[in-house]
């Protein structure tokens, strides 16, 4: 219908506002008074939720790293579709939209609890940003759910950054102390190989190979000290105790 419009085919000739506005297949020239016809009531309300790789947290800026894998569940009231290019990348000058989620219910309500229990099942593997955790709190949010919203309102709230997605304290602070651990191993092994690149085995202690197998990692969060010993029990399996 959109590039019907564009061509300047005249709204009461487009088979699909017809059809909206209660005409038969078969009437293609009876005419539609668009101000006092009564249109079809629709018997279901769609939302649609644009997945985009823009940081919320930083007002949208965008990100263009990685993605290295996308997992979603289609079923009878959601569909999904994403898309990356070649390299598993999002090009930084093209539309950052890389995802698109539909749902759909007999009332908006309805239509409404439908995104929330997909966009929590989205799994988006990478170092993109993306704002699908928003979006379920946005969902949730008495102005949404009155329909009282604008374009103005959701921009407000990231300028303000009142959109807070909940996260369990332990859970954050546990997957900083993997990142930081795999960044550390990663670091100590570069060293090691670099050594052993220039010939430099005498250079190379029994403590510096020790600082692969065991060691300690600290994170601080939300006032909180979170004490980690690490312990690596195979080539890719660590141990975590606190």
């Amino acid at each position: 219908a959109q590039l019907q419009v564009l061509m300047g085919i005249p709204l009461s000739n487009i088979p699909q506002i017809r059809n909206f506005n209660g005409k038969a297949p078969e009437d293609t020239t009876s005419p539609i008074d668009f101000m006092q016809d009564t249109y079809v009531h629709p018997t279901k309300h769609v939302i649609a939720a644009r997945i985009i790789a823009e940081n919320p947290d930083d007002g949208l800026k965008p990100t263009t790293d990685k993605i290295e894998r996308i997992k979603f569940q289609n079923s009878v009231s959601r569909w999904g579709y994403f898309s990356v290019d070649a390299k598993d990348g999002i090009h930084e000058y093209a539309d950052l939209q890389f995802g698109y989620v539909f749902v759909h219910g007999k009332t908006r309500e309805e239509a409404r609890m439908a995104p929330v229990l997909s966009l929590r099942n989205i799994d988006v593997v990478g170092t993109t940003r993306d704002p699908v955790e928003y979006l379920v709190e946005l969902f949730g949010m008495n102005f949404f759910i009155g329909n009282i919203i604008d374009t103005a309102w959701l921009d407000d709230l990231f300028k303000a950054k009142s959109v807070i997605p909940k996260c369990d304290k332990s859970d954050v602070a546990f997957y900083a102390d993997v990142f930081r651990a795999m960044k550390s191993l990663k670091s100590k092994e570069a060293e090691i190989l670099a050594s052993v690149g220039k010939g430099q085995l005498g250079l190379l202690s029994a403590t510096a190979f020790a600082a692969l197998n065991a060691f300690p990692v600290e994170i601080a969060f939300k006032a909180m000290k979170y004490s980690f010993q690490v312990r690596r029990a195979g080539t890719d399996l660590l141990l975590f105790s606190i």
